[in-house]
This record gives C-alpha cells, sequence and structure tokens, in this order.
C-alpha cells in the first residue's frame, strides 16, 4: 500500500492507493485534512476498470450500495452510521477511470471536535469488498465572530459568521442552525478573510443574507445566501483611489445591493488607460 503526499496549488491532497484487484484499482483522496465542526468533509474516490471486459458498480439485491465507509473517532471508536448512502451506479469501460466525491457528514456522526478516520469499502460483484488505506481528518473549532437569532412563525434560526484557521489562512464560514429542533442547515466556507476588518452583514426583505469581507488588501468578497444558508451569488471587487469603496446599500423597498469598487476585469482595463483618457468606468441540514 502506498501513501503519497501531493502539494496542489498551494492544497495539501492526500492519496491512498489500494492495491489492484481483480477488476478494478481505487484511489481515495481528499484534498484537505482540517474542517471545521459540520462542515462537508468531501472525500474522492477514483476507481479505474483494470481489465478488459466491462462492469458496473450498484446496489444489491437488498439495496446495499456498492459504497460504504468505516470512520473511527481519536479513540479508536466506531463512528455511528445515521443515514444510508444511496450512491449511484457506476459502468465502467476497460481501462476506464471515474472520480466521484461523497461527502460523508450527512451519513456519519461526526459532530465532536477531534481527529478522526475513514477508510472506504467498494463491494464488487462476486468478490471481496475492497478496502482502501485510511485518510486522516481533524474537526476543529473556530471563533464566532458575528450571530442572530431570526425569528419566523415563531421558530428561532440562528445564523452565524465563523472564523477559522486553516494551514496558517483565515477563512470566513456562514452557519444557519436551529438549536431547539437540533437541526444544523449549513455551515459553508465564503473564503479567506483577514483579521483587521469585521464583515458588512445585512438582511434583505425576502430573508436573504448579503455579507461583504476584506479578503486581502483593497480586495473584497460579497455573498448572498438564502435562509438555508445556499449559496445564491458570490463576486470580488476591488478597491481603488476615485471609486467608492465597495459596500452594502440597503433601499426603502428594502433590498440591498452591493455597490462601489471595481471587478477584476474593470480595474485592469482602468490600469491600461493612459493619463489623458477620461473613459468612465463603471461601479459594479445535518442533524447536530
Amino acid at each position: 500500500m502506498k501513501f503519497i503526499c501531493a502539494v496542489c496549488a498551494g492544497i495539501f491532497s492526500w492519496l491512498v492507493v489500494t492495491p489492484v484487484s481483480a477488476q478494478v484499482e481505487v484511489q481515495f483522496s481528499q484534498q484537505r485534512s482540517l474542517y471545521l465542526q459540520y462542515e462537508s468533509i468531501d472525500l474522492t474516490l477514483e476507481l479505474t476498470n483494470v481489465t478488459d471486459a466491462p462492469f458496473s458498480l450498484s446496489a444489491n439485491d437488498d439495496g446495499k450500495s456498492w459504497l460504504g465507509f468505516l470512520v473511527f473517532n481519536q479513540a479508536s471508536g466506531v463512528v455511528n452510521q445515521v443515514k444510508s448512502i444511496t450512491a449511484k451506479q457506476i459502468n465502467l469501460a476497460p481501462g476506464e477511470t471515474k472520480r466521484i466525491s461523497v461527502d460523508i457528514l450527512p451519513y456519519y456522526a461526526i459532530r465532536s471536535t477531534g481527529g478522526y478516520t475513514a477508510q472506504a469499502i467498494v463491494h464488487i460483484p462476486g468478490l471481496k469488498p475492497i478496502m482502501t488505506g485510511k485518510l486522516y481528518f481533524t474537526v476543529g473549532k473556530g471563533e464566532t465572530i458575528w450571530t442572530q437569532d431570526v425569528y419566523n412563525t415563531g421558530v428561532k434560526r440562528v445564523y452565524s459568521l465563523v472564523r477559522f484557521l486553516d494551514v496558517n489562512e483565515a477563512n470566513l464560514y456562514l452557519r444557519v442552525e436551529e438549536p431547539d429542533q437540533n437541526l444544523m442547515y449549513n455551515t459553508v466556507r465564503l473564503g479567506k478573510v483577514v483579521s483587521f476588518a469585521d464583515p458588512q452583514i445585512a438582511f434583505d426583505r425576502t430573508g436573504n443574507l448579503h455579507i461583504v469581507q476584506v479578503i486581502s488588501a483593497k480586495n473584497y468578497r460579497y455573498t448572498e445566501a438564502d435562509a438555508n444558508g445556499g449559496i445564491l451569488a458570490q463576486e470580488d471587487r476591488q478597491s481603488i483611489a476615485g471609486v467608492m469603496t465597495p459596500t452594502l446599500a440597503r433601499s426603502d423597498h428594502g433590498t440591498v445591493q452591493f455597490v462601489g469598487g471595481l471587478t477584476k476585469k474593470d480595474a485592469t482595463e482602468r490600469a491600461k488607460l493612459s493619463e489623458t483618457q477620461t473613459i468612465p468606468l463603471s461601479a459594479s441540514g445535518v442533524a447536530r
């Protein structure tokens, strides 16, 4: 069994290559090994048909998925499976490789902070199951920098922004939960955030949340999210002298817009202009 650590575009990618079975080679990998509590934990399987004949991976006659996982916590205790996995059928031609990504958080009770390991199990018709090597990952707790309770028909929904340090880089997360029902709707990463500037936050009349964060010097990121924390739109703009700093603007009708600054395209075009030109510039659910 081989363990390979590769660095791709500044992101650590951990890869476990399982020796070739009679029909398939399985590679099990992850792009990150550190996750915020309740964040999606995406693991990738790469399956290669090493035979001269096509074959399929599908649920058995009892409806059991061809794909499963073994997850352990740092005390070597088995993490309970809370939901059945329904992996789609995969058809592989001779020599063909296909890749699938699975978020294991909805399927396993990975709720506490600490270290974990995961192994994938691939069930091949007529053969013993293939069990991959282990992937190691850590679940951590971030710093909540903003939170607000929103009541709708008597039900409290809590919105939070969480700062989380991942490989010496701080990222901002949006979390939406309903604590009275023990429900976590979403914990989603919005991207890098600097420590010297607090995000701008506003709800519009429809209940959507609008956020502007500083991602680096003079660079701002805008995010619009729905009531469940689903990302509806994102846009980056730059702050340049002579142009209004990117900000949120609320209208009298309850709408919220991202105004000011320049998009990357606008900023590039501006830099190419000579000093004598005067062309106007446009301003652009998991159970807890």
